[in-house]
């Protein structure tokens, strides 16, 4: 059965290769997100090298963070947009999963993420995450802890319900609109811990602030946060 499915992934891949969505040309080899000239133009950060980076900063006299980093830089109709758009909403989780396996190395290294203890996904509404079929934060998250073997804390954030639309909201709104449809459950499990909070793009970061703001009542240790894009 094991060599059946293989010879169909084999057939589905001559005739539907995965193309680059860096250049759209280029197929690629299975498993890879990119061809490696689009790879090396990749927009990577130094984040999780340099404290004082644009990730902290946007958050400096909102929360109090022990880190912050984003592994690359988001700008429209790049390469990163477009991989970020795949692994959204066409279903491609191994993009989530790589990046993960990449931040995972990255925390192993780097001065600013030493002795975290758990890893917690920005939750997905249960609707929308049947829909999709997947938390692509979670799966980010997953793919952290796979390399740095940090383990996930699934049922620490909760999302009850759907948000309203955040249009015509000033910064202080968008915090409380959001964060009144997230639950903190079992504190117990993080409190005097660090923790990072893993999310896959920020943006105005009302999302990440009101996850910390229940996040903190918990007690841990220290909260960081970790995405996979920056378009801040």
């Amino acid at each position: 059965m094991n060599l059946i499915s293989t010879y169909i992934t084999d057939l589905k891949n001559v005739m539907f290769p995965d193309i680059c969505p860096g250049c759209n040309e280029n197929v690629l080899p299975r498993g890879r997100l990119f061809c490696t000239d689009c790879l090396l133009e990749l927009p990577f950060t130094d984040h999780f090298d340099v404290k004082e980076n644009r990730v902290i900063a946007h958050f400096y006299g909102r929360i109090p963070l022990r880190a912050a980093a984003s592994l690359v830089y988001f700008s429209s109709h790049g390469n990163v947009q477009e991989v970020m758009h795949r692994f959204k909403y066409k279903g491609h989780k191994n993009v989530g999963i790589t990046f993960g396996h990449i931040a995972g190395e990255k925390i192993l290294l780097s001065p600013h993420f030493y002795d975290t203890n758990a890893i917690i996904p920005v939750p997905l509404h249960k609707d929308k995450e049947y829909i999709r079929g997947y938390n692509q934060s979670t799966v980010f998250a997953n793919g952290i802890s796979e390399i740095s073997k940090i383990p996930v804390y699934h049922d620490v954030l909760v999302k009850t319900s759907k948000n309203e639309s955040q249009t015509g909201k000033n910064r202080m709104e968008r915090v409380k609109n959001v964060g009144s449809v997230y639950e903190l459950r079992h504190p117990e499990k993080i409190t005097g811990k660090n923790i990072v909070l893993v999310d896959d793009v920020i943006t105005t970061g009302a999302t990440l602030e009101a996850c910390c703001d229940l996040l903190i009542q918990a007690k841990p240790a220290g909260i960081s946060i970790i995405t996979i894009a920056c378009a801040i």
